[in-house]
């Protein structure tokens, strides 16, 4: 932002200065304009040059974003057509939508080397490496897609697919029951929670990377199927009783040893195991 300011304020310099120039007439004012164009020209090129990093991440981001609304009218991924597990249908509308802040939530952070770990235990060191391996995996019957239940919806996805291991599947499958049992019988029993990241490539993973500092380097637990991110719950109650209810069965299924858990600024990364 404050490269981007920088840029306005010479622009913004380069035209007032511009129009007081054709409004004096003595030659020493314009001398003198010129003068100050030149240094705070100098200035403002300056800022901008020490926060380039932070420009070359405004555009990125616009570039990322734009890509990503054309992908999202055209296909279901960044890298190719849509396939077997991109669309899951999204439940009704007009419900409360609560995002999640996990600071202050009592969650236990597992260090992401265990996370990358178990994900590749989990897969038997299977790797989503590109699209090619995804379908090969998929028809192999390794990758499934995620089944929309009353517990949970799957945003539409454009740096992930709608697919997770069976294992993992699995595991999803119990924190709904277990979810949707924490709240039966509550003010929010018609609470679900929704998925806004799958099973990614490692194209997708290092494309991510460039606009969202979250992301990790390297080889992430999405890439092997094993991984999820929950960014909100709906409902038609205030959601506060469905956030404590997930909260306490995602530390449940942790002590368990039946997932890790990495919380971020805007969403929970869950690792099943």
């Amino acid at each position: 932002m404050i490269a981007i300011l920088s840029v306005f304020g010479i622009l913004s310099l380069i035209l007032f200065e511009g129009i007081l120039f054709l409004l004096l007439h003595q030659t020493r004012w314009r001398i003198f304009l010129l003068l100050a164009l030149f240094l705070g020209g100098s200035v403002c090129s300056y800022g901008v040059y020490l926060r380039r990093s932070k420009v070359k991440r405004a555009l990125a981001h616009v570039y990322h974003s734009s890509r990503a609304e054309w992908d999202s009218m055209h296909f279901n991924s960044t890298e190719g057509p849509s396939i077997q597990g991109e669309k899951s249908g999204k439940k009704t509308s007009g419900k409360n939508s609560l995002r999640l802040n996990f600071s202050g939530s009592g969650l236990s952070k597992d260090r992401y080397s265990l996370h990358r770990r178990n994900a590749k235990k989990m897969s038997d060191g299977a790797y989503i490496q590109n699209i090619d391996s995804l379908k090969a995996f998929q028809r192999r019957g390794e990758l499934i897609k995620i089944e929309v239940n009353d517990a949970y919806e799957v945003k539409r996805l454009n740096h992930s697919h709608a697919v997770l291991h069976t294992k993992a599947n699995a595991r999803l499958k119990e924190l709904s029951r277990r979810f949707k049992a924490k709240t039966k019988g509550t003010s929010e029993e018609d609470a679900y929670f929704v998925i806004t990241s799958g099973s990614r490539t490692h194209a997708q993973q290092k494309s991510l990377r460039k606009t969202n500092s979250n992301a990790t380097r390297g080889k992430s637990a999405h890439s092997y199927g094993a991984a999820i991110d929950i960014a909100r719950i709906r409902t038609n109650g205030s959601a506060k009783k469905a956030k404590k209810a997930l909260l306490e069965v995602i530390k449940d299924m942790q002590k368990e040893k039946k997932l890790l858990i990495c919380p971020e600024s805007t969403c929970i990364h869950l690792t099943f195991m």
